[in-house]
């Protein structure tokens, strides 16, 4: 099943060990060559004040809308610990609110959501229209059609025929 990448922003991270609550999701980071999220971005409540930690995406347990299962709070660790995270992270590469474009440099939005599957690839991009395109609706591009990531913006293919369609997402309750 799909699941919006949306749906799950702020939802608790919890450990196992002692079932409280240890941060929040702020963000995936997907890696651009191979299309899926090695980790997550999280927030790790403190004492004093709150920090950005990351996670593997093989040191979480369940994924759900209601929390994301850790074994501990040892998993969410600097982001420089991990150095595939590190290096997407320092290339600056997010998903959300990214420019898409097509090759030939045609803009067609931001990227509103992403759709992930189970085992944490990106299947889709929703995209909302440019202001100038007010009559365009929501744009469902998928993963097929993604040429490059970039900081900057997503590329891709110029021949869009057909990319709005029905899709099933697993929302939020």
């Amino acid at each position: 099943m799909l699941n919006s990448a949306k749906s799950f922003l702020n939802i608790p991270i919890v450990s196992l060990y002692n079932t409280s609550k240890i941060g929040s999701l702020l963000d995936f980071i997907v890696d651009p060559e191979q299309g899926k999220a090695v980790g997550i971005v999280g927030e790790k409540s403190g004492i004093f004040k709150k920090r950005v930690k990351v996670i593997s995406v093989v040191d979480i347990r369940e994924l759900s809308k209601e929390a994301i299962v850790v074994d501990n709070e040892d998993v969410l660790v600097s982001p420089n610990e991990i150095v595939k995270i590190d290096s997407i992270l320092k290339q600056g590469i997010k998903i959300f609110n990214n420019k898409v474009v097509t090759e030939a440099g045609k803009f067609l939005g931001r990227v509103s959501d992403f759709l992930i599957d189970d085992l944490f690839y990106l299947v889709k991009i929703l995209v909302n229209p440019s202001l100038t395109n007010i009559f365009t609706t929501q744009l469902i591009i998928s993963r097929d059609s993604i040429l490059a990531v970039t900081k900057d913006e997503i590329i891709v293919k110029n021949d869009l025929e057909g990319i709005k369609e029905d899709v099933e997402v697993a929302e939020a309750a």
